[in-house]
């Protein structure tokens, strides 16, 4: 930028000045840097800010005339000041480079993304001869910001490409079930069916649930325990923010809902619900029996936790 500004008639103009916004960098670039702009004819009319808020950013941005943005080595970010200048209205020189390639063409001078100082210095002499063009390209930066980068307008349309994709009928347990169901793995591949539905239960939660507070219990206890009775008071006088489920750990290792245990506490037939593997989704809560350091039982809490879900170690 140094250069190109110096090779243009801008460095030989007393009304042209040129801002560096921002700390210098330390060391042997830093020093060069400094050295070059002492050396040059113009020094007093080029200046590195240092360190600057956002309230001297800002009185830059409105004072400019001109802005040069140029990005390298880019790893997918979104540069924010070139949204800055282009909302300030200035006509601004980017290179073609990551996301600034996304910018359109009549809003901002482009260069190629590894350009010439040359080049860079013709663009910026364009600018300083054609004040039509700085204002055309200023007054359509500041149309796109607001018809396209506006902040409320970007929330929308997040907003609706969430919406529809969660809604999208391709997506829909209704599709993906039917579809696995007319596959004929062969019984040796049951136990894939099985991990691939539990896998499906996670990335296709319901739509509309209650979050479920998860409560492990051991079928065996003494049903007489002040944890027993304090879950089946939990059951008869339901909350509205959450759905209690008394769960337990099988012979496999999966969790079941202990229906036609919760069924007995109530007083209810056990045989009317059957205990199906538990669903456990991102903002469930699951309280916890004693572990004891059991390495499995706690791999299994800690994969809880990784999926969102609250694990708490008590009663009811």
């Amino acid at each position: 930028m140094l250069s190109a500004w110096l090779a243009t008639g801008l460095a030989r103009d007393p009304h042209c000045v040129l801002v560096f916004v921002g700390e210098n960098t330390a060391g042997e670039y830093g020093a060069a840097m400094l050295a070059a702009i002492a050396a040059s004819p113009a020094p007093e009319r080029i200046r590195i800010t240092g360190w600057a808020d956002a309230g001297l950013y800002r009185q830059y941005l409105a004072a400019a005339d001109v802005g040069v943005q140029l990005r390298t080595d880019s790893r997918g970010e979104t540069s924010g000041t070139v949204l800055d200048c282009m909302n300030y209205g200035l006509a601004t020189i980017v290179n073609a480079h990551g996301s600034l390639t996304d910018l359109p063409d009549d809003a901002v001078v482009k260069l190629a993304d590894r350009f010439q100082d040359e080049e860079l210095a013709e663009a910026l002499q364009s600018l300083r001869d054609d004040p039509t063009q700085r204002r055309h390209l200023g007054e359509r930066s500041r149309e796109i910001i607001r018809t396209m980068h506006a902040p409320r307008r970007c929330a929308d349309r997040y907003a609706h490409a969430i919406e529809q994709t969660y809604h999208d009928y391709h997506h829909s347990p209704a599709i993906v079930i039917p579809a696995v169901a007319q596959l004929d793995p062969g019984p040796e591949h049951d136990a894939d069916l099985v991990g691939f539905s539990q896998a499906l239960t996670q990335c296709l939660p319901p739509r509309l649930r209650l979050p479920q507070r998860l409560v492990e219990i051991d079928p065996g206890s003494d049903a007489r325990s002040a944890a027993v009775a304090g879950l089946a008071q939990r059951l008869r006088e339901p909350v509205e923010a959450y759905r209690v489920e008394p769960v337990y750990l099988d012979k496999e290792g999966r969790y079941r809902y202990a229906r036609q245990y919760a069924l007995q506490l109530l007083g209810c037939p056990a045989k009317a619900l059957t205990d199906e593997v538990a669903e456990i989704h991102h903002g469930d809560t699951f309280v916890a029996l004693p572990h004891d350091g059991d390495a499995a039982r706690v791999a299994r809490l800690q994969d809880l936790q990784r999926r969102g879900v609250l694990v708490l170690s008590g009663e009811a």
